[in-house]
């Protein structure tokens, strides 16, 4: 499914793997892992997850006391990884099976340069595991790519699961595309399925739940 660097005009992966220090993941994975409820130090969760989310190398770090979090951490959760680890172990229907699916394409690419041409395959299944993918690389260019397919794909199924992967993926107008589209999707199930996430979101059910 990835391009070729052919088809990249030989671009080189981009090798740098975005990161989350334990303060930065400490608030997310919280209301997920009951084991992390407890926790009081961020640096607890590094004993917690060892073993469960990749760790890198942090290109940033300076001095292991200094001031600034980011610079002091000498090694980040890869944040790809600690999104899949999250919704296949705490996610509900829709968020463990575009987790799986993304888990078993990306292997340690973190590049989502590299997905993009898979979103313009001939092949809806392509499609599909394209977009699954771009709901756990996070990036502004790969949010752009899921708006499209949300909108303009025309498989259903490949629209409904942009729709969710757009939201999950921070898109700073994530829940105002749901909203739009649960009136402007031509397909009924594709609105039946906005219509019960917006109604679960209205009463505190997360997207991890989903």
């Amino acid at each position: 499914m990835y391009a070729t660097l052919g088809v990249l005009s030989g671009r080189e992966i981009d090798l740098e793997v975005p990161g989350w220090t334990a303060a930065e993941l400490l608030p997310i994975i919280k209301p997920l892992y009951p084991a992390a409820r407890n926790i009081s130090r961020p640096s607890q969760l590094i004993s917690l997850l060892e073993g469960q989310i990749r760790r890198v190398p942090n290109p940033r770090y300076k001095a292991r006391f200094g001031a600034d979090h980011r610079k002091a951490a000498e090694s980040l959760f890869d944040r790809t990884d600690a999104l899949l680890f999250m919704a296949i172990t705490f996610g509900g229907r829709e968020c463990r099976l575009q987790a799986t699916f993304a888990r078993n394409e990306l292997g340690l690419l973190r590049d989502p340069r590299f997905i993009f041409p898979a979103l313009n395959s001939a092949d809806f299944h392509h499609r599909l595991i394209g977009v699954s993918c771009l709901a756990f690389l996070w990036s502004n260019q790969g949010n752009a790519y899921l708006r499209r397919i949300a909108i303009e794909d025309p498989d259903p199924g490949v629209r409904q699961s942009a729709l969710w992967g757009y939201c999950f993926a921070n898109a700073e107008d994530g829940w105002e595309l749901l909203r739009s589209q649960l009136t402007n999707d031509p397909d009924e199930a594709v609105r039946s399925f906005l219509r019960n996430v917006l109604t679960e979101a209205n009463s505190g059910i997360s997207l991890w739940e989903i």
